[in-house]
């Protein structure tokens, strides 16, 4: 988030402000609630860090089940993200 929000050199407000202050043209802003937890669970969830996924490789000597660790559990986040996203969104 803060390479994508890293704002110019005059502008010296913390990414929280500046996240905080993002808004869609129609005056909503950018990042809810909803939003919010929906990122979190995608981030909590999808695929483990490089080095996690060559340990796979090396211990299952394939590279197949260290591409299908990445693939699944990345669905897996996203599929949980887009749940909670559409549920919260049907009830709020």
């Amino acid at each position: 988030m803060g390479v994508l929000y890293t704002g110019d050199s005059e502008d010296q407000q913390s990414l929280q402000t500046r996240l905080l202050q993002e808004k869609h043209p129609d005056g909503t802003p950018v990042f809810s609630p909803l939003v919010v937890i929906g990122f979190l669970l995608f981030i909590l969830i999808y695929f483990p860090c490089i080095a996690t996924i060559v340990a796979i490789k090396e211990e299952s000597h394939s590279w197949r089940w260290a591409l299908f660790s990445v693939v699944y559990s990345t669905g897996l986040a996203w599929f949980i993200a887009f749940l909670v996203y559409q549920t919260g969104r049907f009830f709020i």
